[in-house]
């Protein structure tokens, strides 16, 4: 497992003759003060033990600077070659293994990297960009702690990056998003504002979207286990969650029946988040509390379909139509029992189906319903 620090390089200004740097402040990081440095990136890796470093820059970002920041200033035939290739026509790919190898030398370890991009001035420049920045998928492995430096380069660029990272972590999820990173720079002392609450709050997004379209509410559980959201809130949407994926209908009845008394936990949250939520679980539950079994059941068909899950939409109106034909014409026994439920099953076309069963259809929905019942895991 190791740390990896992801930063972009601007142009810099010209400080002495032709060679460009940042300015120098001193940058304070969760209290610790980081005195006289012109790049942001070494007090990075010092503060947060770093293990490797990708870079990203066009062709005419300050590759030279950099070269002088991470080499105590050190003036020779490399630097020469990226300070002439800057103020020529542009950085080269090859030129850019220099750069590499400076990283390395001064993480003690080789792994670190150098991408060039281009400005990003049209869509076919961005989606260029795009493919470029994805590459970094393939120097990540599994377990790293990966921190974004958004502090410098043309403001498209740390943007488009924050977006590829977060798409990245969408496609494979065995990394963790430590830090998004921006030092506000001033003359004395910059500070270093953790922004990480952008990747959190973007999960929280997908989170309530997977809630309110598909019922799904696995995301919305994960993310309050991590977060100090009170236990009987946690605990609500859990037992919620729970009975809603096994489709255990009797037990989410009386879930919603009880949910009233829960629903007082949600509206005193803290969390801003839940907050939002708190009038669509309310919306749910005046939709399905029902006096009856089987409206219930007829309401949560109809809740799932709303939410596009159609197998469980089907099961619901399956099961809703015996429990509906038990309570007519079974009213003494208990709907809920396997044997009544049997019974009912039987008794759905009576008594027409004694007198034309040999024109009888099909039960489409009973077909439908187990047909899914037998696919599902």
């Amino acid at each position: 497992m190791a740390k990896i620090l992801i930063s972009s390089l601007g142009t810099g200004w010209n400080v002495k003759d032709s060679d460009s740097e940042y300015q120098a402040t001193n940058y304070i990081i969760e209290g610790k003060e980081y005195k006289d440095e012109s790049f942001i990136s070494k007090s990075l890796i010092e503060h947060y033990n770093i293990d490797k470093v990708i870079l990203l820059g066009t062709n005419k970002s300050m590759w030279d600077g950099a070269y002088l920041g991470f080499t105590n200033d050190r003036i020779d035939d490399s630097w020469e070659t990226l300070n002439s290739g800057k103020l020529g026509e542009g950085i080269t790919l090859d030129n850019l293994k220099i750069m590499e190898q400076v990283l390395d030398d001064y993480m003690g370890k080789s792994g670190s990297l150098c991408l060039m991009v281009n400005y990003g001035q049209n869509e076919d420049e961005m989606w260029e960009n795009f493919e470029i920045m994805y590459e970094i998928n393939q120097y990540i492995s599994e377990g790293d702690e990966v921190y974004l430096d958004i502090t410098h380069a043309f403001r498209s660029l740390p943007i488009l990056l924050f977006i590829v990272m977060e798409f990245m972590h969408m496609m494979r999820e065995d990394f963790k998003l430590s830090g998004l990173l921006y030092g506000m720079l001033s003359n004395d002392k910059s500070p270093v504002i953790d922004l990480k609450i952008f990747f959190e709050l973007l999960d929280w997004a997908k989170a309530v979207n997977n809630f309110k379209k598909h019922a799904n509410a696995t995301q919305l559980v994960d993310l309050m286990k991590e977060s100090d959201i009170d236990k009987e809130v946690r605990k609500t949407f859990d037992n919620l969650n729970q009975n809603i994926r096994i489709a255990n209908m009797a037990s989410l009845w009386q879930f919603i029946k009880n949910a009233h008394k829960k629903i007082k936990y949600i509206n005193q949250s803290n969390n801003k988040i839940v907050k939002l939520l708190s009038q669509d679980v309310l919306d749910m539950i005046e939709k399905l509390n029902k006096d009856k079994m089987s409206d219930f059941q007829y309401e949560l068909a109809l809740w799932f379909y709303d939410n596009k899950n159609y197998a469980l939409s089907y099961m619901a109106l399956g099961e809703a139509i015996i429990t509906k034909t038990a309570e007519l014409k079974l009213s003494d026994e208990d709907s809920t029992d396997k044997d009544v439920r049997e019974e009912a099953k039987r008794r759905i076309d009576s008594p027409y189906d004694k007198y034309y069963w040999h024109y009888k259809e099909k039960d489409t929905i009973s077909e439908i319903r187990n047909n899914i019942a037998h696919q599902l895991p």
